[in-house]
């Protein structure tokens, strides 16, 4: 039997909040009409929902994203205010990443998502 030492933040359920463009991580946060919310436990993704955000501001969209209780939130491109606003209520950002959003997910979960 092998031992496999995983971090502690995989062992949980999370929340993880990706911005999407149709199957994509979209290229901003702030500029997103749309976001997928996953719920993770352990290593399986347990659920998903797909929010719409087209008619808000800034803060708005700030504080729907806020008033979902990510633990973490992986996009692309991240303004200095949005970076700045999900810090401060202690989410985790980790931007930067493009690609498809199953995808990434599937790095994330195996611990390989780079500027983790």
């Amino acid at each position: 039997m092998n031992n496999i030492n995983h971090s502690n933040h995989l062992q949980n359920t999370r929340i993880i909040v990706v911005p999407v463009f149709g199957t994509r991580i979209s290229s901003r946060l702030d500029c997103a009409d749309n976001l997928m919310l996953f719920t993770i436990s352990g290593f399986t993704i347990k659920d998903r929902e797909k929010i719409r955000l087209v008619s808000y501001n800034e803060l708005d969209k700030i504080q729907v994203i806020t008033s979902v209780k990510p633990d973490i939130i992986i996009c692309d491109g991240i303004t200095d205010l949005y970076k700045n606003q999900l810090e401060e209520r202690k989410i985790k950002v980790i931007p930067w990443i493009r690609g498809e959003v199953e995808e990434v997910l599937i790095q994330y979960l195996k611990g390989k998502l780079n500027h983790e």
